[in-house]
């Protein structure tokens, strides 16, 4: 499987790492109190995909005790990886 490195600054602004950072902090601590906020993918058990922001896209799996497992964080402009179809 071909992986591939993204390092926000060499891609993004200064401005624009800082609101993306923001805005993903603001989703997780909700993400926290709300693990099941998502939609459920029916690919795998306990696992939820949606977007952070009308740009990103997050796949996410909820673990025993209530540990979430970050799987993937993708554009949402990108074709979904073939584990992950459309919902």
């Amino acid at each position: 499987m071909k992986k591939s490195s993204f390092i926000l600054e060499e891609n993004w602004s200064g401005r624009e790492v800082s609101n993306f950072v923001n805005e993903a902090d603001r989703f997780f601590e909700t993400l926290v109190i709300q693990p099941e906020i998502l939609q459920k993918t029916g690919a795998r058990k306990n696992t939820y995909r949606g977007p952070i922001n009308s740009l990103t896209i997050i796949t996410y799996r909820i673990k025993p005790k209530k540990e979430i497992e970050l799987i993937s964080i993708r554009g949402a402009r990108k074709k979904p990886l073939k584990r992950y179809p459309p919902l």
